[in-house]
């Protein structure tokens, strides 16, 4: 059974709309930072490269799709090309692997930052009333402070990790994108 993501659309030019991404390269050399002197299969990615890929990929669909790096025919190199798919490829997996669990951690965190709350929110309302003034100033103290700290909580787990999810979602994407040069 195939999924309706994964369907082929009726045209190519369709196919080319909805799966296909392309980036103009001069050389291979536009894909990594030229600060990093290391060779290609272990050299940093370049922002540039980066930030135009996660422009490309916001304006597709979800689901898979084909990276067309597009380079000019002098430039090309069987060899440069599989060290070069192969050193994205690890990239890709390595950050979204490390952003998954950066998530994770944070949700974590934010879940556990909201039960602490509660839990003070709890200590303030089972505290014996009195008319002694430590008493009063301890629940005046608790009882804000509770709130604060259950909603500091659930603000990290709903909204503090929306960042990192898309950047998430943009890795494992690539990470799973079939990586393809062609002459330009």
């Amino acid at each position: 059974m195939t999924h309706p993501d994964h369907a082929h659309p009726a045209t190519p030019e369709e196919f080319l709309r909805r799966y296909q991404i392309s980036l103009w390269l001069d050389t291979y050399e536009d894909i990594f930072s030229d600060f990093d002197p290391r060779p290609l299969g272990q050299r940093a990615l370049s922002d540039d490269f980066l930030s135009e890929a996660k422009r490309a990929i916001r304006e597709r669909k979800e689901g898979s799709f084909e990276l067309h790096l597009l380079i000019p025919t002098t430039q090309r190199s069987p060899t440069t090309e599989a060290v070069v798919r192969k050193r994205l490829r690890e990239h890709f997996t390595k950050h979204a692997t490390r952003l998954a669990g950066e998530r994770k951690s944070r949700i974590v965190r934010g879940a556990l930052t909201a039960c602490a709350g509660f839990g003070i929110i709890a200590i303030a309302a089972s505290m014996p009333e009195g008319e002694s003034f430590l008493r009063r100033i301890v629940s005046i103290i608790l009882e804000p402070s509770g709130w604060f700290t259950m909603w500091f909580g659930f603000d990290t787990v709903f909204y503090g990790t929306k960042e990192i999810a898309q950047d998430a979602t943009f890795y494992e994407r690539m990470a799973h994108a079939s990586i393809v040069f062609e002459n330009c």
